[in-house]
C-alpha cells in the first residue's frame, strides 16, 4: 500500500552517488525543508464525522484523524485568519498503509467553496500544487478507499520559489 518517495538515483559503477545527483539531491531537501517549514493549517480549527480530527492540524506525526468508516468521508478546517498558499500537502500515517484511493480538496475564501487539488492516491505525503490564493477554510473530501481512511496532516504551505 505504498511508501516513500522513489527518487530514481542509481550508484555508478563504483558504487557511488555521482556528484551532480548529489548536489540536486542536496538541493532538493533543502527546498523540501523550506517549502514545509511554514504550515498555515497548523492549529486550524477542525471538523469531521470520524474520530481525532484535531490532530491533522497538530504538528504531531504520531496522531491521526480516522474516519467514522470506509468511504467518502469529510474533514474541514477552518484556519484562526485568511493565509495566502499554493501548495496543500496530505499525509496518511503510513504505519498502517496506504487507504485513500481518490480525494478532493476545496477551499473557501469567503466567496464559497473551489476545489483546488484532487487526485488519487496520499500515501506517506501527497503536495498538490494549486494558484495562489487566500484561505480561510478548506475541505478535504475522501472519495474512494480501500479501507477506513485515516490522515496524519492536512498542510497548507507557500511555494514562493
Amino acid at each position: 500500500r505504498n511508501s516513500k518517495l522513489l527518487l530514481n538515483v542509481p550508484p555508478t559503477r563504483d558504487g557511488l552517488f555521482h556528484p551532480t545527483d548529489v548536489e540536486r539531491l542536496r538541493a532538493f531537501g533543502a527546498r523540501r525543508r523550506r517549502l514545509l517549514a511554514r504550515d498555515y493549517a497548523r492549529g486550524a480549527r477542525v471538523r469531521s464525522d470520524g474520530e481525532g480530527a484535531r490532530a491533522v492540524a497538530d504538528g504531531r506525526p504520531d496522531t491521526h484523524w480516522r474516519a467514522a468508516g470506509q468511504g467518502r468521508a469529510t474533514l474541514e478546517l477552518t484556519l484562526p485568519v485568511g493565509a495566502s498558499c499554493n501548495v496543500v500537502a496530505l499525509q496518511e500515517p503510513i504505519e498502517r498503509g496506504q487507504a485513500i484511493e481518490r480525494f478532493e480538496v476545496a477551499a473557501d475564501d469567503g466567496g464559497g467553496w473551489t476545489v483546488i487539488a484532487a487526485g488519487t492516491t496520499v500515501g506517506y505525503l501527497r503536495l498538490a500544487r494549486f494558484e495562489s490564493r487566500t484561505v480561510r477554510r478548506v475541505r478535504v473530501t475522501v472519495e474512494s478507499t480501500l479501507d477506513v481512511p485515516r490522515l496524519a496532516r492536512v498542510g497548507l504551505h507557500l511555494d514562493d520559489a
